[in-house]
């Protein structure tokens, strides 16, 4: 794969293959907190759905009203 990707590109973000998604994901909450890296479960919500909508992802309603997995746009 990757020298397929040289043929195109100069070079390549090694990070991408190696960083855990989900890490860079709490990462950015934390990172979001300003001076609280520990954010309460309402915080952490209220930060996560503003990532969501900054990434282009939208909530998917089922017929309950509940929130059941997230789409994208």
């Amino acid at each position: 794969m990757i020298p397929e990707l040289l043929q195109v590109q100069r070079y390549v973000l090694t990070y991408r293959f190696s960083q855990d998604p989900l890490e860079i994901l709490f990462n950015s909450i934390r990172a979001s907190g300003g001076w609280n890296n520990n954010p309460m479960a309402r915080q952490f919500l209220a930060l996560f759905r503003h990532l969501m909508v900054r990434c282009g992802v939208s909530p998917v309603i089922s017929l309950l009203g509940l929130v059941v997995w997230w789409k994208m746009l």
